[in-house]
């Protein structure tokens, strides 16, 4: 009887320590998908004031400039995410209607917990 009793103990702390893994992996994950998002909204708006500055005016910006900088808290350790921003820019081989085109590739980056990320977006542009 108190084997079985010692045995069910054992297993009920086994689960609960398996929970608590969970909730931690959860927190991170939750982390991760709210700096995917900002990123993602982040560079949809900057894809944006590329455009709004017309075709001669979408010019490569490299190194990288720094966006926004983001506080999370996880496990009640606070961290701050620095998102960065590049733009690519491309002329395009001209086609058989002649019209200039630039490939304009918006990326932004950041340090996530399973080393750098980035959410690009990509457009052609038509002069």
């Amino acid at each position: 009887m108190l084997l079985e009793v010692v045995i069910g103990f054992g297993v009920f702390a086994a689960a609960v320590l398996f929970l608590f893994g969970l909730f931690a992996t959860s927190k991170k994950a939750q982390a991760s998908s709210k700096n995917l998002a900002i990123a993602s909204e982040l560079c949809r708006e900057s894809m944006e004031r590329e455009l709004a500055k017309g075709y001669a005016g979408i010019v490569t910006i490299n190194p990288p400039i720094p966006l926004r900088s983001i506080q999370s808290t996880v496990n009640g350790v606070t961290s701050t995410t620095d998102f960065e921003l590049s733009v690519d820019v491309n002329e395009l081989l001209v086609t058989a209607d002649s019209v200039p085109r630039k490939l304009v590739t918006v990326i932004v980056s950041w340090d996530g917990v399973t080393g750098r990320r980035k959410v690009e977006l990509e457009t052609i542009v038509v002069d």
